[in-house]
């Protein structure tokens, strides 16, 4: 089965015991998840409200103060409307479908950064066994069972990221889901007009707030034909996605917790154990708020083959990249002083690593051998107490690939003393870290 047509289409009290009380907040953090996936499948950022309550208490799963974890979300197209498929909802257990939505949220479980690029889905990049192609493309590629795997496969040998879990949904439940909710309050910022009878997409929406119920919520995230185009339908998403999750976290919501994790189960899927899910969305409903960054992987438009594509800037993109996914700040790490020591044994590892960590914005203040005995692992050595320093260093490692690393803190830095000493380990004798 080859990739399916791109066009995206329109989805048509007494209190309780205890007991009771439990399995309703089972429910609800499960609803959480599955609710903003539904609103990723509309292109906003689903994933801010259930990632945002990520505290550093979130280390002891995952260790280390430098590791992220990285969850694709994808969204796939809706419907169907052409080709040998032509009149099928786009139901991605059974079918190849393109992803019409595609987003890396990076979460920092010690410091609770967050940052969401945006990868648009025409970026012309290579899919691994099919050569070069736009994207959105991977997901159909590997048909309805294997389309998570490639397009996780597609976006870590693109970035140059780990990729650990997927979020896969579709348009199909988002008006149940907001009809259920009983409509959501948005402030529709002009009159928004648009018909496409091949599609069946009949866009009629009036400017102020309003109450939008499903079908007309539908038409407000889908809309982008105006001048601004797919940013203002992102922006749209973005301002949909926050009014559904206040909705949702609403108490009167508790009550219809049992329809909605019928209807919502039912077009959701994900790899991401659901002792995770558990907890994430346990943090979620205690979350205070935390930063956000947010970015859209940037493209150049083009022709290839006669199909309009984005060739990716790459050098733009990597900076992106390292801020949004890696969490690297090269103005702040300008404060950090380092001194880098050879323990791996072989010659030039040490002015290798610190020029990787000069070029990621670091004080690199002097190079040499480590004496004594030599670790396998490379040895963080915090110079007093230097918590953030520590965390960028952690975090550019990682970025270098240098993972298996062990944290140390000593005495207070003497005069002209760097803040960290890096004791590179035996395992990087061989080869590039």
């Amino acid at each position: 089965m080859g990739p399916a047509p791109e066009n995206p289409g329109q989805a048509p009290a007494r209190k309780p015991k205890r007991v009771k009380y439990r399995v309703k907040w089972w429910r609800l953090m499960t609803v959480v998840l599955v609710v903003l996936a539904l609103a990723v499948a509309a292109g906003g950022y689903a994933l801010w409200h259930f990632l945002k309550g990520l505290q550093t208490s979130v280390a002891s799963t995952w260790p280390g103060p430098g590791q992220r974890i990285n969850v694709l979300v994808i969204g796939v197209d809706a419907w169907m409307d052409t080709g040998p498929y032509q009149g099928i909802a786009a139901d991605f257990h059974k079918y190849p479908t393109r992803s019409d939505t595609l987003m890396l949220v990076s979460i920092d479980p010690n410091t609770g950064q967050i940052g969401l690029l945006s990868i648009p889905r025409d970026l012309w990049v290579s899919i691994p066994g099919h050569g070069h192609n736009r994207i959105n493309a991977a997901h159909a590629f590997g048909g309805p069972q294997d389309g998570p795997a490639l397009a996780m496969e597609t976006v870590q040998q693109f970035l140059g990221v780990p990729v650990h879990y997927y979020v896969r949904t579709n348009f199909q439940g988002f008006q149940d889901i907001v009809d259920l909710l009983g409509g959501i309050t948005v402030d529709v910022e002009k009159r928004l007009y648009y018909v496409d009878r091949a599609q069946g997409l009949y866009i009629d929406l009036q400017p102020g707030v309003q109450v939008l119920n499903g079908e007309k919520a539908l038409e407000y995230v889908r809309f982008r034909h105006d001048a601004e185009g797919d940013l203002g339908r992102i922006r749209r998403q973005q301002q949909v996605v926050k009014a559904l999750m206040d909705k949702l976290l609403s108490v009167g919501t508790v009550l219809k917790i049992p329809q909605l994790e019928g209807e919502i189960t039912k077009y959701v899927d994900t790899n991401m154990p659901p002792s995770e899910i558990m907890y994430l969305a346990t943090l979620a409903l205690k979350s205070k708020g935390t930063a956000l960054q947010t970015a859209t992987y940037p493209g150049t438009p083009t022709v290839i083959g006669g199909a309009d594509v984005l060739l990716p800037d790459t050098k733009d993109g990597q900076t992106l990249v390292d801020k949004i996914i890696w969490g690297i700040d090269y103005q702040a790490n300008q404060s950090v002083t380092v001194e880098v020591l050879n323990g791996t044994g072989a010659p030039g590892k040490a002015s290798e690593v610190a020029k990787d960590l000069s070029g990621l914005g670091f004080a690199v203040t002097s190079t040499g051998t480590a004496t004594g005995k030599l670790s396998a692992s490379t040895v963080v050595l915090s110079h007093g107490q230097n918590d953030q320093a520590v965390q960028a260093v952690a975090r550019a490692l990682e970025r270098l690939g240098i993972n298996n690393v062990e944290f140390q803190q000593g005495e207070p830095a003497a005069q002209n003393e760097p803040m960290i000493t890096i004791t590179l380990g035996t395992d990087l004798a061989n080869g590039a870290h």
